[in-house]
């Protein structure tokens, strides 16, 4: 049963709306969690399972004195540095491997090097 222009048509506008509303959603998701990174008192990095910078808050560009853009990429590493990064990959990876929250404290404590060392 083939279905005729305006039906095709019909449903194309449909679905448009459907993604139309599903990323402004998506939107406003973003711009709530951005807002949430953003009032944090803390410098906050976010890294994926192999270490590599997704994203930073605007306390951790003032901490370690690079931008979001130059961290972007980057092995977490660039900021958590030779004797300070020791550990940080298996800690990293144990994270991962079971994720969750933690109680407050129980996170090993890390420490960074600024772009001035």
């Amino acid at each position: 049963m083939s279905r005729t222009r305006n039906e095709l048509e019909e449903r194309v506008r449909e679905r448009t709306a459907e993604l139309t509303a599903a990323n402004d959603a998506l939107w406003r998701s973003e711009e709530k969690f951005r807002g949430f990174l953003e009032s944090a008192p803390d410098a906050i990095v976010i890294v994926d399972e192999s270490g590599r910078i997704l994203l930073t808050n605007s306390q951790a560009e003032k901490l370690f004195g690079y931008a979001w853009v130059e961290a972007l990429g980057r092995p977490v590493e660039f900021v958590v540095r030779g004797r300070l990064g020791a550990g940080n990959p298996r800690q990293r990876d144990a994270f991962f491997a079971n994720p969750g929250s933690r109680p407050c404290g129980a996170a090993p404590e890390l420490r960074g090097m600024t772009r001035i060392g």
